[in-house]
Formats: structure tokens, sequence, C-alpha cells
């Protein structure tokens, strides 16, 4: 999957990062059978806006008066995956809520995104909640890095001695994630919207 990266907010975007992110998450997708080939070679809009005009497009297509972390948008455009809409200040909010790097929250919230864009939507039933839930899920721990792996791992004593330690992993938990909903919009709809 190409991923374009538009930054219109005040805050540092993790381009680098996100881009090799998502070359391992389009590979994930393709190997549940999430998406196909033909799917995976189309492009993903991802664009980023500060608070005020987060919170705007919000109130435009959802009547929600508040930013939120992820809106989506599905394109008709032949060559586009579809749009996601992000405000890095409330995903650096709930990164610290949730115990997560900036980072994870941003790819938490992609793999949120893309999942409403191919038709997953946790607000029509708790079933349909469970299952896109339990995907998002499955995709995330899929895609932890080493490093991530190891934040879910705590030292329990052994026979009840202190000095000796086994390492026991524990599942990650499921953060449910804050209620985004499909918008059909053209995703240049988003952005010019922005600029009114």
């Amino acid at each position: 999957m190409k991923m374009l990266i538009v930054n219109d907010s005040a805050e540092a975007c993790p381009e680098e990062f996100l881009h090799t992110w998502v070359e391992s998450f389009s590979k994930e997708l393709i190997k549940r059978k999430v998406i196909s080939e033909e799917l995976n070679s189309k492009e993903l809009s991802v664009v980023f806006l500060d608070e005020k005009d987060a919170k705007r497009i919000n109130w435009q297509y959802r009547s929600k008066d508040y930013a939120t972390d992820v809106l989506s948008f599905v394109t008709d455009d032949p060559d586009g995956f579809g749009e996601l809409v992000m405000c890095p200040q409330v995903l650096k909010k709930q990164a610290l809520d949730n115990k997560l790097t900036y980072e994870n929250e941003v790819t938490r919230m992609i793999v949120h995104g893309v999942l409403h864009l191919l038709g997953y939507d946790h607000e029509k039933s708790p079933e349909d909640d469970k299952k896109m839930m339990i995907l998002q899920e499955q995709i995330l721990t899929a895609l932890e890095t080493p490093s991530e792996k190891k934040r879910h791992l705590k030292v329990v004593p052994s026979n009840g001695e202190k000095k000796k330690a086994v390492v026991k992993a524990k599942k990650p938990s499921v953060v449910p994630a804050k209620k985004a909903k499909v918008v059909k919009a053209k995703p240049s709809r988003a952005v010019k919207a922005k600029k009114k």
C-alpha cells in the first residue's frame, strides 16, 4: 500500500517511521486476506490536522463538536484506497492515556481507520464491534516490534525466591479505540474543508 502523508498540523509527523511501518501493515493485511494485491496497489492518504480544523471537519461530516482521533473517508478515485484525517493533539493525549508511544497510537488509529475503509463498523452492533476490535488487536500484535513486545513482559518470582525470576508474557490488553465513523466523501473534501 502506498501512503501519501499531508501534515497540515503544527506537530511533527513521524513520516519515515510511518512509510516503513505501512509496508509491514499492508503485508499483514494481505497475509490475513483482508485486502487483495490489487487493493494493496492503491494509495492511502493520511492527513494530519490541528484540533481546530479536525473539530470543524468532525462537525461538518458527523455533527460532533470536538476533534477526534481519526476520520475515514471513502474515495471514488480509482487509484485511491481512501483518506484518513487524524488529529495529532488528540492522538498524543490518547497515547498517554493508553501508555503507548505517539507512533504506536498513530499506527493503532491507522489500522482502525483502514478497517473502517474496508467496511468494518464497530458502531453497528456489539457483534460488529467485537469482530472489528479483535481483528484490529490481532493485526497490531502481529506488527509489534521486539521492544514493544518487551513492554508486555513482567518479572514474576519463581518458587517464592526473590533472587531467581522467570519472565512470563502478559497478554496485551485490548484498548478500545475511540469511536470513529466511516464517512463517504471524496478524499479532497476533507482538505478543502480545512482551508475554508
